[in-house]
C-alpha cells in the first residue's frame, strides 16, 4: 500500500508540473533530481509553511493594522505561495525564478 501511494505521489507531482519546450533539453539528471529530490523538499516546506503561517495568524492580525496594512500578504508569499510555486508552478528543469519571481521556461 504504501509503495503504491508513493508511485502515486511521484506520478502526480509529474504531472502537476509543466514540462519545459520539446525544443530545449533538459538532461536526465536534472529531471530526476527534480522529482526526487527538489518537489518532495518543496512539498515539505509548502505543508510547513502553510502550518506555520496558520499558527502566527492571530499576531499577523495584530501587525496589520499598522500601516501599510501588507503583513498576512507579505507572509503567505513569503511562507506559502513561495513554496507552494516552487514545487506546482515550475517546469521541470527550472530551478530559479526570474527578475519578477516568476518560474519561466528556458
Amino acid at each position: 500500500m504504501k509503495y503504491k501511494l508513493k508511485l502515486i505521489f511521484v506520478f502526480l507531482i509529474l504531472l502537476s508540473s509543466q514540462l519545459a519546450k520539446s525544443d530545449e533539453r533538459v538532461s536526465l539528471a536534472t529531471i530526476y533530481a527534480d522529482v526526487l529530490i527538489y518537489r518532495p523538499i518543496g512539498f515539505a516546506l509548502t505543508v510547513t509553511g502553510t502550518a506555520l503561517f496558520v499558527a502566527v495568524s492571530p499576531m499577523l492580525a495584530i501587525a496589520n493594522i499598522a500601516p501599510p496594512h501588507d503583513a498576512f500578504d507579505d507572509s503567505l508569499e513569503m511562507l506559502v505561495m513561495t513554496p507552494f510555486n516552487f514545487t506546482f508552478d515550475r517546469p521541470l528543469g527550472v530551478m530559479r525564478p526570474d527578475g519578477n519571481g516568476v518560474y519561466q521556461r528556458r
